[in-house]
């Protein structure tokens, strides 16, 4: 609390012997046992039997199952307090100390050593009653300031990491809006290529069916051209059959002319 609380030394002292009497005193009527958190820290399986054993505890789960789980969950880094010799040797200081080291040498609370340990304690503080007025009015306001110090603290903390929040927020989103730009440059160049590939691609059919057109115009003029020799030579062919045909019709009438001729020689004069 000292340290914690920022509390004057004797005050500290007085509100620990009172939590610890106040607590052994209403507490005897029940089974107690004493436990040394060091001593927990240090060997956990041998304080929880004999813990056992003082209250007659069955534990739920054995200490065997549960090893693993506690092994792994008590550490000694878990201990934030540690006792501080201040070599101040008041009389509070001492008595506190007499009773602490009693009980964790006998591992017991025993009812006469707590109650020879509270009438010092109410000698000690007696005549200290308008002192402890005062400074408890003193610390209770440092304690209230100390509360309000952790509070804005706790809240400044928490305000750092709000803003290390947003700031990596904000780093995210810019970094998501670079990778989106440059994806987006990305699609644009590749829709570009595109684009000119398929210009590309059409000029080069356009040129294509441009030769394909020529070619076949080409080719139909030949064609044409083929038709009307072809027609030519077949009308100077039916000419000149025309031609062989007249001759031989003008032969064959002559040989006829002739043949007649020769028959009227040879036949008798009818004189």
């Amino acid at each position: 609390m000292v340290q914690r609380d920022n509390l004057d030394r004797n005050l500290a002292l007085i509100l620990w012997f009172l939590h610890v009497l106040e607590s052994e005193r209403d507490s005897r009527t029940i089974a107690r046992s004493v436990l040394i958190y060091d001593e927990l820290l240090l060997d956990w399986r041998a304080e929880c039997e004999r813990i056992g054993q003082e209250l007659s505890v069955t534990w739920p789960l054995g200490l065997d199952a549960a090893t693993r789980e506690i092994d792994d969950f008590l550490e000694r880094g878990l201990k934030h307090a540690a006792p501080v010799d201040t070599g101040v040797e008041d009389g509070l200081a001492k008595l506190a100390m007499r009773l602490y080291d009693d009980v964790c040498q006998r591992k017991v609370c025993d009812p006469g050593v707590f109650a020879e340990i509270e009438q010092e304690f109410v000698q000690l503080v007696s005549g200290l009653q308008p002192y402890l007025d005062l400074l408890n009015s003193a610390q209770l306001a440092m304690f209230k300031s100390s509360a309000l110090q952790r509070d804005f603290e706790t809240e400044q903390a928490n305000a750092r990491e709000q803003i290390e929040y947003r700031d990596k927020v904000i780093e995210e989103v810019w970094e998501q809006l670079a990778d989106e730009k440059k994806n987006s440059a990305e699609q644009v160049a590749y829709r570009e290529a595109l684009v000119e590939g398929l210009n590309e691609q059409l000029e080069s059919e356009r040129k294509n069916t441009v030769e394909q057109i020529e070619y076949r115009e080409a080719l139909l003029a030949e064609i044409r051209q083929q038709l009307a020799d072809e027609k030519e030579n077949a009308r100077n062919q039916v000419l000149y059959r025309d031609d062989i045909i007249s001759d031989q019709a003008e032969l064959m009438a002559s040989r006829k002319f002739l043949l007649k001729s020769l028959i009227k020689q040879s036949l008798p004069s009818k004189s």
